[in-house]
């Protein structure tokens, strides 16, 4: 058996199997489902991999209590490593079929929940991390696979504040599907009319924010220079938005640019979003075998701090050239880190 299982839960688990409406459905009795979401039509029995996990996903606790979340949030990770750990020895069939399950519980216990410490929001995001690598593994049919990408965007009424990279999805979406993808974005755009020219006060915010993400990410996909600048750098108005710009070029390997552009930022102002890009600066700097460069007459000194930081507060960067496909992954940590940093507060 699998280590963390818990009892009691069973019932949790079938009663929330009917409600995910991911046509894993089969009958009535409860204990079959389809393997793997291939539409294969082939049957398996309830593994025990999501006896195991699921379980540790799902709950109808009251979790508006701090303690109450964050104890099931531990239990989600819990149930995550137990996941993670089993993708060498199991039919990434069974992986992806646990994977979306979990993920789609997890948005459902964290909309009812006190997440105030991002315990149960680290663990959604590492199920969207490995979510469409587990897509990719079990050869996901494209189609449904898009369905499901647009649904969770565009569609979902409860939880709205998770974003999906197409980045990591290219490797399960294929030239094709990517094809695909695109144009059903195109459609979404073209279905909301003239775009505002203030996003946050049209009445389709969550829309046209979810486009402009996607359109983010697609120009790295491309490794669009021109449509990096464009959909990142903006007009130029935000410290923020230009050390984007920095990062995205340094995703795609383009470490020159990056570092003009997080320069740029460093130099916008003296403002926490400019000391922030100073300190990122100067990593690429140093990552690069460069010597430190003074900006605007302050100096990243070798031996002193680049930028006031609190203990245990470090930032955890990809070096240059790491595979694109790791950006969520990145993203992740750098939520995590400034939550961090914010709890540490005094």
């Amino acid at each position: 058996m699998w280590a963390g299982e818990r009892e009691g839960r069973e019932q949790v688990v079938e009663e929330e199997e009917d409600e995910e409406g991911d046509g894993d459905e089969v009958g009535q009795e409860g204990d079959l489902r389809k393997a793997g979401e291939r539409g294969e039509g082939r049957m398996a029995r309830v593994s025990t991999l999501a006896d195991a996990v699921l379980p540790l996903i799902r709950t109808r606790s009251d979790l508006y209590r701090y303690s109450a979340a964050n104890a099931h949030g531990r239990d989600m990770h819990e149930a995550i490593d137990i996941l993670e750990a089993a993708i060498r020895a199991t039919d990434p069939a069974e992986i992806y079929s646990v994977t979306h399950k979990a993920l789609a519980s997890s948005l459902k216990v964290i909309a009812r929940a006190d997440d105030s410490s991002g315990i149960i929001g680290d663990a959604c995001r590492r199920l969207l991390d490995l979510h469409p690598r587990a897509a990719a593994a079990a050869r996901t049919p494209v189609a449904k696979l898009i369905d499901w990408m647009m649904k969770f965007q565009f569609d979902d009424d409860e939880v709205d504040y998770f974003e999906l990279d197409p980045v990591a999805y290219a490797p399960a979406l294929g030239e094709t599907g990517m094809k695909a993808y695109r144009k059903r974005l195109a459609d979404v755009e073209a279905k909301l009319g003239p775009r505002p020219a203030e996003r946050w006060n049209s009445g389709h915010s969550h829309e046209w924010f979810t486009l402009d993400w996607n359109a983010q990410r697609l120009a790295v996909l491309d490794h669009d220079v021109d449509a990096i600048i464009r959909t990142h750098a903006k007009d130029r108005k935000v410290a923020a938005w230009l050390e984007d710009t920095a990062e995205a070029f340094e995703e795609i390997g383009e470490i020159d640019l990056a570092i003009d552009w997080a320069k740029q930022a460093a130099d916008f102002d003296r403002g926490h979003q400019s000391l922030k890009a100073a300190d990122y600066w100067c990593g690429l700097l140093e990552a690069i075998g460069q010597p430190r460069r003074s900006t605007r007459g302050s100096r990243c000194s070798a031996s002193g701090p680049r930028r006031p930081q609190r203990p245990g507060c470090t930032r955890r960067r990809a070096s240059p050239g790491r595979p694109i496909a790791t950006r969520s992954w990145r993203l992740s940590q750098r939520v995590r880190g400034m939550r961090s940093c914010s709890r540490s507060s005094p």
